[in-house]
């Protein structure tokens, strides 16, 4: 699969959101349909079942685990702003961020 931020279908302008694509060609599966929030970066987890993408939430930017499978769940991350994303093999998640001012 490859991953990807695409135009929101629909009436919401200058959004996007996250899809997926098989790696040989064919259809774009939309990911992310059911957050109301501009995806801007995601990274796979290590056993290729999920991305974990960022999405700004307010003033700060909400961290989402979107599984191929299944709804999306939403972490806290309790005001940071976050710049980079880093799933481990282990399942744990780095997220780089910094408090907003």
């Amino acid at each position: 699969w490859l991953s990807m931020t695409c135009p929101t279908a629909g009436q919401i302008q200058n959004q996007s959101e996250l899809a997926i694509a098989p790696a040989a060609g064919g259809a774009l599966r939309r990911l992310s349909t059911a957050i109301d929030r501009n995806i801007s970066r995601a990274s796979w987890t290590a056993d290729s079942r999920a991305l974990i993408a960022s999405a700004p939430d307010g003033p700060r930017t909400s961290i989402w685990r979107i599984p191929l499978d299944g709804p999306p769940m939403r972490w806290r991350t309790d005001a940071v702003v976050a710049s980079e994303i880093a799933p481990a093999r282990d399942g744990k998640t780095l997220v780089i961020g910094a408090l907003p001012q």
